[in-house]
């Protein structure tokens, strides 16, 4: 059975670092093969993880309404296929970069049988992590299968915290179902700062938000994109931290 996970949050908070940490917590506990999809169209993912991909999900749609499979391959199957053709594979994981969301016209069958065979795709990893915009335009668009938890992340600025508060309620009003919601309070300095955050969090966006943990400052986050480093390579990893996120899943 396939764990889908996926992160949430205002630009700006941490939340594709948050991502890249999760993924390779995933990894180091043995949960592989995962297939990670970066679903911003402000795809950056990539960088954190140290990987990189020539081509998205969304340069396909013109050519899946085009195309036709060979004879006796069905529009899933061959869109699968297309799909499999433009993963980034990586040690342990696959990368899949959906890139812009379908223009104003609204190509329904093609969505539909995108949804379908990237759920197919999905089933054969141990994890699927998905990684949203604030918007969660691929969720409500029902691009992906429904999900054992959905990690909000924000820092503990109002403006995060009232953000993380609307994302919380777009995703129980979509069709899609999230077994879990929770919050990761990221950034945090300072263990005063914690009980503030804390605080705020539970005022905004309810006292039944469950915070699943809170990640300090990593001054080394910062200069690991500079120097051509990823989260494999960070030595202030919170390892302890990722250890009781990915403790709650059966890896």
């Amino acid at each position: 059975m396939t764990i889908r996970v996926a992160t949430a949050g205002k630009g700006g908070v941490g939340k594709t670092t948050f991502t890249a940490l999760l993924a390779r917590a995933f990894l180091e506990k043995g949960a592989r093969p995962m297939l990670v999809v970066d679903a911003d169209p402000n795809a950056n993912l990539n960088y954190y993880l140290g990987a990189a991909y020539d081509a998205t999900v969304s340069d396909l749609r013109e050519s899946l309404k085009r195309d036709v499979p060979p004879a006796g391959m069905s529009k899933t199957d061959f869109t699968a296929l297309k799909i499999s053709e433009i993963l980034s594979e990586n040690n342990g994981y696959d990368l899949l970069a959906m890139g812009r969301p379908e223009g104003p016209g609204c190509y329904c069958f093609v969505n539909e049988v995108l949804r379908t065979a990237l759920s197919r795709l999905a089933s054969k990893y141990a994890v699927l992590l998905l990684d949203n915009e604030a918007g969660l335009e691929h969720l409500s668009r029902r691009t992906t299968d429904d999900l054992d938890e959905l990690f909000i992340v924000s820092d503990f600025s109002p403006v995060a915290l009232v953000a993380a508060a609307r994302i919380k309620s777009l995703a129980a009003s979509l069709e899609l179902k999230v077994k879990k919601t929770s919050l990761i309070l990221n950034r945090i300095k300072s263990g005063s700062d914690e009980m503030m955050a804390r605080k705020m969090a539970r005022d905004i966006l309810g006292a039944d938000i469950e915070i699943a943990a809170v990640i300090p400052e990593l001054p080394e986050i910062g200069e690991m994109l500079p120097q051509s480093k990823n989260v494999f390579s960070l030595t202030s990893f919170p390892k302890e931290i990722m250890d009781r996120i990915t403790g709650a899943f059966a890896v």
